[in-house]
């Protein structure tokens, strides 16, 4: 009987994570992004139209305070 149930254990382990190669992988729920930066493309940078006036710069901001 316990050789039965280890068994049977052994098997619903092994039917349960051969399934799971659809999460993983190129085509995979999760796939792996590590190397998608390599693919980006160059954007030019941001301009504001001419008309925009009184614009509050980020700067300030940006500057750490001690």
């Amino acid at each position: 009987m316990k050789r039965l149930a280890g068994l049977s254990a052994l098997a619903l382990i092994i039917s349960s994570t051969s399934g799971c190669g659809w999460l993983w992988g190129e085509d995979g729920y999760f796939r792996d992004r590590g190397s998608d930066y390599l693919q980006a493309t160059q954007t030019p940078p941001m301009q504001l139209p001419a008309d925009v006036s009184g614009v509050k710069r980020l700067d300030p901001l940006l500057t750490t305070t001690s």
